[in-house]
């Protein structure tokens, strides 16, 4: 009987040594998941985009189409990005965000105004001219202005996937919380769901069909976001993606209405 114990005692720490041994590495709260995501998928020599995004209502299915070019480039200040539509009326129409440390700068440049605006206080979470994208999405999203609750982790299809709850510090704030479904492996958000204050959803974003660009960088080749409540879809189909040195010089509220030579 005593070494009926004693072995049944040793099979117990094994068993709590290799769950121990499981998840040694992945004790990350929310914030250090975000930030480790932020911090992925980075190019210092730069990354070109282009591609057609559709408008749809939903409940008539009426359809519009505008071109748009992205190019973004990671420095040892931050990351730099900008947004521009290259046809139809709303062409030259661009989108600066540049992050340095815990601040985002975010700046719209209107062909028909001439001159950049900054985007702060609520603006941050209004739409980008007629898209159902909130400016600081075109950002890839503000950190600072969240709070971070991990919670139980997701498969989704074949992927491994952490799982954040993200809620708004501003009281001002639409929203009552995000949950945020970010890909283990290639560390891309594939899933963003908006509640209201009232907890319904009333927004998604789904990323898909990632492509992996160059040694460790992955990009999604479709993104579409769905306003619930407006019954309408912004939908981002990604037909050229490349890495490539971009000249900084374009990252400046300054030069945000000279054209680039990669359009």
């Amino acid at each position: 009987m005593r070494n009926l114990k004693i072995f049944l005692s040793l099979v117990l720490c094994l068993l709590i040594g290799f769950k121990l041994i499981l998840n040694a590495g992945d004790n990350l709260t929310g914030i250090d998941i975000i930030k480790k995501a932020d911090a992925a998928n980075k190019s210092k020599k730069g990354i070109v985009k282009k591609g057609v995004m559709e408008l749809v209502n939903l409940e008539s299915q009426q359809k519009e189409t505008r071109k748009f070019i992205i190019l973004s480039v990671a420095t040892d200040e931050g990351e730099k990005s900008m947004f521009r539509f290259t046809d139809s009326s709303y062409a030259g129409t661009t989108f600066l965000s540049i992050k340095k440390g815990d601040k985002t700068l975010m700046y719209i440049y209107l062909k028909s105004i001439g001159a950049p605006r900054q985007v702060e206080g609520s603006d941050k979470e209004a739409t980008f001219v007629d898209t159902d994208i909130a400016n600081e999405e075109m950002s890839g999203g503000i950190t600072e202005d969240y709070e971070y609750k991990r919670i139980e982790n997701k498969k989704i299809d074949d992927s491994d996937c952490y799982v954040v709850e993200r809620y708004p510090k501003s009281k001002s704030s639409k929203y009552q919380k995000h949950i945020v479904v970010i890909d283990k492996n290639t560390l891309k958000t594939l899933i963003m769901k908006s509640y209201s204050k009232e907890g319904r959803l009333v927004k998604t974003i789904k990323q898909d069909k990632i492509k992996k660009v160059a040694e460790n960088i992955y990009e999604p080749t479709e993104i579409t976001v769905t306003d619930l409540e407006k019954k309408h879809s912004t939908i981002l189909k990604i037909s050229e993606i490349m890495e490539k040195e971009i000249n900084q010089g374009y990252f400046s509220k300054e030069r945000m209405g000279k054209k680039w030579v990669e359009e």
